[in-house]
């Protein structure tokens, strides 16, 4: 059998695009080691030899889809560095918090990617973890400032870095579990009201949690 060609030059972008795009819903839905070829090339209405082509396989297509989400969520961030460390505390984590919780608003986009990073966070692969040993998403960075205004000035960097983790999955686990919250007996809606409820609640959990840690 001949090998299969590799796309035209007038559908290359959108090939690998629809790669990516069909990568994502499959990773989220089933993780990276059990999320097939085969699903993604049918889903993408592509060859396997677009994957080669485009990405050099399917590692390089799952490091394309961590770029991808990356950048997405990035691109919703609308706080920076300045306002988390000058601001009240108590309201600097509201916004952070509010931030990782955008995408329960945006299921279908959004939360794809973060549902991926759900499953990575029970069971990281090789590829994840190699990608965040020199990525640092900018809203990790503001979690971290953040946690340092509640620990006392000489905290060690060990209790910096397992405060931030811990932080960051009080949020990151409303979103991984957003399809069973939108489920009785809970049947969350999760409107711009109700996005803004599960904040409040998270920050008065987490203040009490963090606020008396700084000495």
């Amino acid at each position: 059998m001949a090998p299969e060609a590799p796309p035209r030059e007038g559908n290359r972008e959108g090939t690998r695009q629809a790669l990516i795009d069909a990568a994502v819903s499959v990773f989220a839905d089933q993780g990276y080691a059990a999320g097939s070829v085969r699903a993604i090339t049918q889903l993408a209405r592509a060859n396997q030899a677009a994957i080669t082509y485009h990405f050099g396989g399917k590692e390089g297509l799952y490091r394309a889809v961590l770029r991808t989400a990356v950048d997405e969520l990035e691109a919703e961030n609308t706080i920076d560095e300045r306002l988390i460390a000058t601001m009240d505390r108590e309201e600097a984590l509201r916004l952070v918090i509010r931030q990782f919780l955008i995408p329960l608003s945006q299921p279908q986009r959004l939360g794809r990617y973060m549902r991926i990073f759900g499953r990575e966070g029970l069971d990281p692969s090789s590829i994840y973890l190699a990608f965040f040993e020199t990525e640092k998403p900018k809203l990790v960075s503001l979690a971290e400032i953040l946690v340092r205004r509640f620990l006392p000035e000489n905290a060690a960097p060990r209790d910096v870095a397992l405060t931030t983790f811990w932080l960051l999955q009080q949020p990151i686990a409303f979103v991984r579990s957003a399809g069973r919250l939108r489920q009785p007996p809970f049947s969350v809606s999760f409107d711009v009201a109700a996005i803004d409820e599960v904040a409040d609640l998270l920050v008065r959990l987490v203040m009490s949690g963090l606020g008396g840690r700084r000495a």
